[in-house]
């Protein structure tokens, strides 16, 4: 379940862009077939007024014609996609507004059963599996995690629960937290990690 609410939201975001990009495109290709309509007029009147205007004169004044009707063209396809854009922003605002946020269903435990739990490296593979049970139980959990190996999308489908609190942080350092229990797995269990800063692996174990 938790994937899956992943997945179709990042599923939403991705067709809203390839929407945006294809509506962006076919408004490029509005304004230009425009522009082409409005070169041909201007090239009729002009024909029409070629012998009366001296040939160097006729030049000038065309490169001249072409060269502002070019910068006004491109202003306006300028402020027409930006206005756009705008709209666009808004209304994909919207949309993801409309998203409900929805978490794993989680038990209701009464004040004197729910505990505030502290889990470092809450991040991490274990920390996660570890947070992910701790809040369908019901209780309060604060994750603390400085992410060395520990990734935020392992946890990010708590963010905004009212049970949940992720606070970045390496232990090593003083943390002031009240908390009933804590579990402490901020330690790397990777040997190429702990192996490559063993002081930082023994400096985060001497803490618990």
């Amino acid at each position: 379940m938790i994937r899956q609410s992943l997945k179709f939201r990042k599923t939403i975001t991705v067709v809203c862009v390839i929407v945006l990009v294809v509506f962006l495109i076919l408004i490029l290709n509005e304004n230009k077939s425009k522009e082409i309509e409005n070169d041909d007029a201007n090239y009729e009147i002009e024909d029409r007024n070629f012998l009366k205007v001296p040939k160097k004169v006729f030049i000038q004044k065309e490169q001249n014609m072409d060269f502002n009707n070019a910068n006004d063209n491109t202003q306006k396809e300028l402020q027409e996609a930006k206005a756009r854009i705008e709209q666009l922003e808004k209304k994909l605002a919207i949309l993801e507004g409309r998203i409900p946020q929805k978490y794993p269903e989680v038990s209701y435990l009464g004040h004197k059963e729910r505990k505030r739990i502290l889990v470092t490296g809450g991040a991490g593979f274990v920390g996660s599996h570890l947070v992910d049970v701790l809040m369908v139980q019901g209780h309060e959990v604060i994750v603390v995690d400085n992410f060395f190996t520990g990734r935020k999308r392992n946890i990010e489908h708590w963010f905004g629960h009212r049970n949940f609190e992720m606070i970045h942080h390496d232990i090593v350092n003083p943390l002031y937290v009240e908390a009933d229990e804590i579990y402490h797995l901020a330690s790397p269990a990777s040997p190429p990690h702990y192996m490559q800063n063993p002081d930082w692996r023994d400096e985060s174990e001497q803490k618990y």
